[in-house]
This record gives C-alpha cells, structure tokens and sequence, in this order.
C-alpha cells in the first residue's frame, strides 16, 4: 500500500476502484493486514536481534491505524507508537470518499448508495478499524501527527479531532498555523505544515518536521520502561524510525 492515488489495484469491470473494493472484500479481513505488521515486527526483533526498547512503531494513513491496534494488542510490552495523518475510524472517512471516488456527487441517489455499500462492506469484511479505542490501550510513549489540509482524512474525522479535549479553530485558522508540537489529548501531536498545491496526506516530512518526528521518537525511547529499568540511555541512530507508507517497525 502506497497512499491513496498511489497504490494499484487489479481493475475489476474495468475499474480500479472497484478492483479496490474487491480487494479488501476477497482479504480474509483484518487479520492478514495485522499478521504483516506482526511479521515484520517479528523480524526486527528476532532476526535483525533488534530490543524492545529499540523498536518504534510509525504508522501513516492506515498504516496508523494498524500500528495503533498492534501496539493496543501487544501492550505487555509497551512500543513507542506514532499514528501520523490518521483517521479516528475506518468506516466514516472511506463512507464519506467513497462517491467522490467514484465521481458521484456526495448528496445524490448513487452517491448516498455509495456511502451506504461501502460501510455495509467494510462491515460485513471485518475491516472496521477504531483507533480511538486502540489509542487508549496503548500504555507506551505515544504522540500523533496532523495536517488540517489533509485532502483525504477530513479534520472531524481524524484522530487529532477525536482526541481533542477542547473546539478546534476554524478550518482557515487552523491551515494558517505553522509547524509545531501540541499536546492533545494528553499526548503530543506534531502539526505538519499546510502546502498549498501539494498533496498534503502522502508527501513527505520537511525537514523541520522530521526534525521534530526524530526528537519524539529519541524522547520514547529513551523513556521505554525497559530503558529506564537498566539505566541504558544512548539511541543507536541506525535504528531510528523511518516514514512507510503503512507499518514501519525500526
């Protein structure tokens, strides 16, 4: 998977859209995306001998959502987690896309039954996926990145909005605001910066933003309560978290 826009899918009555809807309809659920994810954990910590308390989970776009569920299902051993450009849940953000896809107007008769096909499938697949109950299982070192110019997660159904305690300014407020760290929900949250005719979901980090992705992530593990337990406080630089398009374990 590599962003939406980005990644392809086999064309199914000639459509890659519907090739995408068959797609994760044929995926015996959620639980192969999960298995992925686990195996590659697995192997950064069986096969490359890489510790627990080495080991951030950076999960974008879905990515997030999974790299959420798995740090929520495996908190006996709490990994630094970041959930980067996510949504709160799976169902309202795809619901809501799922006529523009599929160039139907959101308030029409076809594009209401878009929305409507589209829960029913992502529900009856077992592809509904909850971060903001996973998030709150989570125990370890943990922090969200957002951009109110996200084209494909809108602002009220992102994670950030879901975990806000307080209003969020108005849209044009918010993409006026510059790059930098809040706390939300207890937690902090890196603001990327709003690009004006970029795709601000799938770009990359800028500098400054990477700057303050790698700062959260040394912050983790340097707090990793196994860290903390044996007094070990370097962080091997050649074992940093990385961006992917889904689940990076490093």
């Amino acid at each position: 998977y590599r962003g939406v826009g980005r990644s392809q899918w086999p064309r199914v009555f000639g459509s890659e859209i519907v090739g995408l809807i068959y797609s994760i309809w044929s995926m015996p659920a959620l639980i192969a995306a999960m298995i992925d994810a686990w195996t590659v954990l697995q192997f950064v910590y069986k096969e490359l001998g890489v510790e627990a308390n080495q080991i951030a989970l950076v999960g974008h776009s879905i990515g997030g959502a999974i790299a959420t569920k798995l740090a929520a299902d495996n908190s006996h051993s709490p990994y630094v987690l970041c959930n980067s450009r996510s949504f709160a849940a799976l169902s309202p953000v795809a619901s809501r896309l799922a006529p523009s896809f599929l160039g139907l107007l959101e308030a029409s008769t076809k594009g209401k039954a878009a929305q409507v096909l589209t829960q029913v499938l992502l529900w009856v697949s077992g592809w509904e996926l909850n971060s903001v109950k996973n998030w709150k299982r989570v125990f370890g070192f943990k922090w969200i990145e957002f951009c109110a110019a996200d084209p494909i997660i809108p602002v009220d159904l992102s994670l950030h909005a879901a975990l806000s305690t307080s209003p969020l300014p108005p849209p044009g407020e918010m993409e006026n605001m510059m790059c930098g760290v809040e706390e939300v929900g207890g937690s902090p949250c890196i603001r990327l910066e709003c690009l004006y005719g970029v795709d601000n979901h799938n770009r990359r980090w800028l500098s400054e933003e990477a700057a303050l992705h790698m700062t959260l992530v040394t912050e983790g593990l340097r707090k990793h309560p196994l860290r903390v337990k044996t007094g070990v406080t370097r962080v091997d630089a050649s074992k940093r978290s990385v961006q992917g398009g889904t689940t990076t374990a490093v």
